[in-house]
């Protein structure tokens, strides 16, 4: 075959170790280019997830407000329901005393009514006594004494009493009629 010189054939090996190194320095070029590509899409994805994590945080603190926030009111809701269940129960008890207070003063008018209503008839019974008493004393004393002069015969009397007839309501009431005289006193 053919010789070659051996300056060419230097040359050719020595550009084929420029190529090598070449290829060499592209190919860790561009594995480097992979790798900070890499990188970067790892540090992009750390940060979206990061970003993520942090609108997660918010969303979470932002709900915890809000359950804090509904506990608060419904906290509040339940001491407003606890003071009206209060209020109304004072209120009810304001009212049974109030009511208490009227059946009490009721009861004393009704009892110091009855205490009047007996003393007086206590009062008008002793009067009627008396007035019996005095008219018993009286008639004995006419009977006594013999004077009959106000008296009538029976038949007279019931004969007079047939036209008109005494008043139903009058306070006085005549002694019984003594059937042994036949006369009316």
């Amino acid at each position: 075959g053919m010789k070659l010189c051996p300056r060419i054939g230097e040359a050719a090996a020595r550009a084929r170790v420029r190529r090598a190194k070449s290829l060499e320095a592209a190919k860790r070029c561009q594995s480097e280019a992979e790798a900070e590509a890499r990188a970067a899409a790892r540090a992009e994805a750390a940060a979206a997830i990061a970003a993520h994590r942090k609108r997660a945080a918010r969303r979470a603190a932002s709900e915890k407000r809000a359950r804090r926030c509904a506990m608060r009111q419904e906290e509040e809701l339940h001491s407003l329901a606890a003071m009206r269940r209060e209020e109304q129960r004072c209120m009810g008890l304001r009212y049974a005393k109030s009511a208490n207070r009227r059946v009490e003063s009721e009861r004393i008018r009704r009892e110091d009514l009855t205490r009047k209503v007996l003393a007086s008839l206590h009062a008008e019974q002793a009067a009627r006594r008396e007035a019996e008493l005095r008219k018993g004393q009286e008639l004995q004393q006419r009977c006594q004494d013999a004077d009959f002069a106000h008296c009538k015969a029976l038949v007279e009397s019931r004969r007079r009493r047939h036209g008109s007839t005494p008043p139903r309501n009058s306070s006085f009431h005549l002694p019984p009629i003594d059937k042994r005289g036949g006369f009316e006193c």
